[in-house]
């Protein structure tokens, strides 16, 4: 999971995982840069993000969300902003 990625990245021992050669490409690319951070957001307060990622999944299609809002996002924000109104 990204946790547990993260926590490798952290890290500068040798990853024997299935992720380890990712691991190590991390590191050189750390190397050259002067200022980087690793965060790891819990699902729940990235809810929006998540559900895009499986809504393409289920798709089978790549996404790329450069200076728009996807319409299913659109669509999942209305929802949500309609399910706080009823709520009040």
């Amino acid at each position: 999971d990204a946790l547990s990625i993260i926590k490798k990245c952290k890290t500068q021992t040798n990853d024997k995982s299935r992720v380890g050669a990712y691991i190590r490409d991390i590191h050189q690319l750390l190397i050259r840069t002067k200022r980087y951070y690793f965060e790891h957001i819990p699902r729940e307060a990235n809810n929006l993000a998540h559900m895009l990622a499986k809504e393409a999944l289920k798709k089978k299609e790549e996404v790329y969300l450069i200076g728009r809002v996807s319409k299913y996002a659109e669509r999942l924000i209305e929802e949500e902003q309609m399910g706080e109104q009823r709520r009040r």
